[in-house]
């Protein structure tokens, strides 16, 4: 595959597939790519790896060609061009190794001046100050982080799914929640009195369908579909402004004739869209390992 590249670069590089496997893997398992040639930087995460491909997730709005090329801007530029074998669905892709590039010169400025005498500071987890929240476009790295605790509480609370906030597959039951902290819990859909909130915290579900006309047509669409109990609850994020917004959604159903959901379960979502939360919030972090000189500027 002939390098893209907009001018001449010295490389080194690595055409072993096992080695480029071995890189991908072992080196660069953790660095975040961006896909050649696209304004903005599409971002790219790694997902798992199996029979020589590699998942990767990136927004679903892109279409990707055979072809690809990833980059990352380190200490040294580093390309790696892939074949991509399968698109899953929209946003994921499994794709083939062919070539690792590095470039064989470091950067031409260093990153921070370093004078003689200064007190350097090095390893620093730089963070925004706060998530910047689009509603209007799922943010890859939260898809990542999401399937991964569906996956986990799939096993305490089978069927729940994580849904972005602009996500178009959302549950109605939680675009009722977009401006909301409170979570909707109906314990026996045939029962409208389990529609009602049970402590402070949770949706009057009951009042808003009375309110539309819509109990009725709820509950028959509930029971036509073999439900027993509702939960959604949203994932909230605290702004610098101290602020609580929805970033995304719990939301299960258990089937007629299995456990129902109780506010036992609320409190086990609530608990960890704290967990999930912490790990946006890292993910969104940047570690700055070059020296950085300290200024004193206490007086």
């Amino acid at each position: 595959m002939k390098p893209l590249i907009e001018k001449e670069r010295d490389w080194d590089f690595v055409r072993n597939p096992e080695k480029v496997a071995a890189l991908l893997r072992d080196r660069l398992a953790k660095v975040k790519f961006y896909l050649k040639r696209t304004e903005p930087p599409a971002e790219f995460y790694r997902g798992n790896e199996q029979d020589g491909l590699f998942e990767y997730h990136y927004s679903p709005e892109l279409e990707l060609e055979r072809e690809v090329t990833l980059y990352s801007t380190l200490k040294r530029q580093v390309e790696v061009d892939f074949l991509v074998e399968s698109t899953p669905e929209p946003g994921t892709a499994w794709m083939r190794p062919q070539e690792v590039r590095v470039g064989k010169v470091a950067r031409e400025h260093a990153r921070f001046n370093v004078t003689n005498g200064s007190i350097f500071a090095t390893n620093v987890r730089v963070s925004k100050n706060e998530i910047a929240i689009d509603n209007t476009r799922p943010q890859v790295s939260n898809k990542v982080i999401f399937k991964e605790f569906e996956k986990h509480l799939n096993q305490e609370i089978a069927g729940l799914k994580i849904f972005d906030y602009a996500s178009r597959e959302r549950p109605e039951e939680t675009k009722l929640l977009n401006k909301s902290t409170e979570a909707i819990l109906v314990t026996d859909v045939s029962d409208f009195s389990t529609y009602k909130p049970v402590e402070p915290g949770i949706f009057n579900y009951y009042e808003y369908l009375e309110d539309e006309d819509l109990l009725e047509k709820t509950r028959r669409r509930y029971q036509e579909s073999h439900i027993e109990s509702v939960v959604a609850v949203p994932i909230l994020y605290e702004m610098a402004d101290g602020r609580h917004l929805p970033i995304a959604f719990f939301y299960a159903e258990s089937p007629r004739g299995q456990s129902a959901f109780d506010i036992n379960t609320v409190a086990r979502l609530r608990e960890v869209s704290q967990e999930i939360i912490d790990r946006i919030v890292d993910a969104n972090m940047i570690s700055v390992k070059d020296r950085q000189g300290v200024v004193n500027i206490s007086e």
